[in-house]
């Protein structure tokens, strides 16, 4: 029973290693941390400029449908200096809802 538990888990500990994005709940930015459900504008005000940013798309929504209605949807990339991760930011309607870790 124990040998046939190790052989299971070892290699769920591997495919865990291995993979280059996780989800992160949150990131040190400055004294900071950048948290989901964090306004945009709070995020930018600790951390500075990301370091590359874009436009994914809109979100029509409301009971219209309408452009009036619509809601940005953002991707935000922060590295943290050489040879460490970068966090990747999802934003929709100016607040965080989820952050990747991505090794570089």
């Amino acid at each position: 029973m124990k040998k046939r538990f190790i052989m299971v888990l070892l290699p769920a500990l591997f495919l865990v290693a291995i993979c280059s994005t996780a989800y992160a709940q949150s990131f040190m930015c400055g004294s900071l941390y950048v948290r989901v459900g964090m306004l945009k504008d709070a995020v930018w005000e600790n951390c500075g400029q990301p370091t590359a940013r874009s436009t994914l798309g809109f979100d029509y929504g409301g009971p219209t449908g309408s452009r009036k209605d619509a809601v940005k949807n953002e991707r935000w990339i922060y590295s943290r200096g050489t040879g460490t991760y970068h966090y990747i930011l999802y934003i929709k309607g100016g607040i965080v809802t989820r952050i990747e870790k991505a090794r570089r």
